[in-house]
C-alpha cells in the first residue's frame, strides 16, 4: 500500500508553507493531511500539547501508513506524534528541522533565546517574516505572491511558548527516521542525523524550498521515507 503524508508546519509559520508540497503529493495520487495549527497562539498552555493533539487529529481520515513530515520547529513534536500513531506510522522525515534528544524533553537552545527576545513586542513574537531584512526575505521568496501567501496565516506566538519544554518519548529515534537538509542553518542537525544512522539527503535550496521548489522536496521526501522504512 502506498503511504499517506502528514505535513506538520513550523509553529512560526502556517499550513500555507506546505501548500505547494501538498499539491505535488496529491497530484501523485497520495493521501495528504496539512493541519492548520496556528490556533495554538491563542490557546491555554501547555501549547506543545495543543500542537501535538491538532496534528494527530488530522490523521483520522488517512487510510494508508503515515509518513510524518515536520519542518523547522515542528521537529520537536514528531516523536510524540509518532507515539500517538503507533503501528500506523511508516516513517518520520525531518525537513530542515529540529532534532529532539533521544529522551527527556526538547528545550529551546540558549543561542536562540536572545533572538526571540529581540523579536518580542508586548509578550508576543513578531511574525517570522518580519524578523529579517527585506533583501533576505526577497532571496528566500522572490515571488511577492508567495510572500503574501505565507504571511496570511503566519501566527504571532506568545514569547512564553519557547519557554515550554516538549516531552520526548524514550527511544523514539529507533523508529524509521530520515533528515532532509535544505539550508546551511541546519547543518548541525544534518550531522546529528548521520550520527544516529538515519537516512539523509541534501538539497541546494533554502529553508522555504518546501514552498518554492515543491517537486524537488517531494522527490526527496518520497525517497527518504521509503529508504527509512526499509532499514
Amino acid at each position: 500500500m502506498a503511504n499517506s503524508f502528514l505535513l506538520v508546519h513550523s509553529p512560526l509559520l502556517g499550513p500555507s508553507s506546505w501548500a505547494a508540497t501538498a499539491g505535488v503529493l496529491v497530484d501523485r495520487g497520495c493521501e495528504v493531511a496539512v493541519p492548520g495549527l496556528t490556533g495554538v497562539a491563542e490557546a491555554a498552555p501547555p501549547l506543545w500539547q495543543r500542537f501535538i493533539d491538532g496534528a494527530t487529529m488530522a490523521t483520522e481520515r488517512l487510510q494508508a501508513p503515515i509518513v510524518v513530515v515536520g519542518h523547522s520547529g515542528a521537529g520537536a513534536f514528531l516523536p510524540a506524534i509518532a507515539e500517538h500513531l503507533g503501528d500506523r506510522l511508516s516513517a518520520l522525515v525531518f525537513v530542515d528541522a529540529v532534532v529532539p534528544p533521544h529522551g527527556g524533553a526538547h528545550e529551546t537552545p540558549s543561542a536562540l533565546q536572545s533572538l526571540l527576545d529581540e523579536q518580542t513586542v508586548d509578550g508576543r513574537l513578531r511574525r517570522w517574516l518580519d524578523w529579517w531584512p527585506e533583501d533576505v526575505v526577497g532571496q528566500l521568496l522572490p515571488d511577492p505572491s508567495e510572500r503574501e501567501l505565507l504571511r496570511r496565516d503566519m501566527p504571532q506566538l506568545p514569547r512564553s511558548y519557547f519557554d515550554e519544554a516538549v516531552p520526548v518519548p524514550d527511544d523514539w529515534s529507533r523508529r524509521p527516521c530520515a533528515f532532509l537538509k535544505l539550508s546551511h542553518a541546519y547543518q548541525a542537525e544534518y550531522v546529528e542525523a548521520g550520527a544516529r544512522g538515519w537516512t539523509r539527503q541534501k538539497i541546494d535550496g533554502n529553508h522555504l524550498s518546501i514552498l518554492t521548489e515543491p517537486a524537488r522536496v517531494v522527490d526527496a521526501i518520497e525517497a527518504l521515507s521509503a529508504a527509512a522504512a526499509t532499514r
